[in-house]
């Protein structure tokens, strides 16, 4: 797994669960890439709100699904990729 930031976006449309993230041209996250957010209406925890990316948008915007509550979230706040797609948990195995 990839720690480093990869591509490091802002976030420019919060609609539900739904958040359009701007990149620089040429370096948007691939389809189910994950980008992290910190989102401190969940709680105090850095990059704890995970999106996927599901559409890309012309050259530099990934339209993002989040997995927790977009409540507090503002136009204008980093979005980070790492490399990494979704994953999900079960149990011990991520998939």
């Amino acid at each position: 797994m990839a720690n480093e930031v990869v591509n490091e976006g802002k976030v420019t449309r919060v609609i539900g669960h739904v958040v359009d993230i701007q990149f620089d041209a040429g370096e948007l996250p691939p389809l189910h890439g994950a980008i992290e957010l910190t989102n401190p209406t969940i709680d105090d925890t850095a990059a704890n709100l995970v999106l996927e990316v599901v559409q890309h948008i012309g050259d530099t915007t990934a339209r993002c699904v989040a997995m927790e509550s977009t409540g507090g979230l503002q136009a204008g706040q980093n979005g980070v990729y790492r490399g990494n797609q979704r994953q999900n948990v079960i149990g011990t195995l991520k998939f």
